[in-house]
């Protein structure tokens, strides 16, 4: 078994690595409690990225470089309900997806954007 920072870097490592995920918990973006993956709603691609590299990359010669890609992204973040996932969406944008189309999304082999 393999923890990682979020959902969209679990699926973004299934799909480079072409290896079965199986998501057991996912974290609720309101209230940090775990929940089933199963009965979570998500919002994917919104304004808040909350495990992104922001900071600019530093090169041996001290030339910064900007992040244009992150395995973390888009960010994909758990809420226990779909209320709560289409008052977070209105506010900060994104798509609202069951993990179950999440899930199709990856097997598809299609990038998350």
């Amino acid at each position: 078994m393999i923890e990682v920072c979020c959902l969209s870097c679990a699926l973004n490592y299934g799909r480079q690595t072409s290896k079965a995920v199986t998501i057991l918990s996912v974290t609720d973006h309101d209230s940090g409690k775990p929940l089933d993956p199963d009965r979570a709603t998500f919002v994917v691609g919104s304004e808040v990225s909350p495990c992104t590299h922001d900071a600019e990359q530093m090169r041996l010669e001290g030339e910064t470089l900007p992040v244009h890609w992150d395995r973390c992204l888009p960010s994909i973040l758990a809420f226990a309900s779909r209320e709560a996932a289409d008052a977070f969406h209105a506010r900060y944008g994104g798509r609202v997806r069951s993990l179950q189309e999440l899930r199709q999304q990856a097997l598809a082999n299609e990038s998350l954007h």
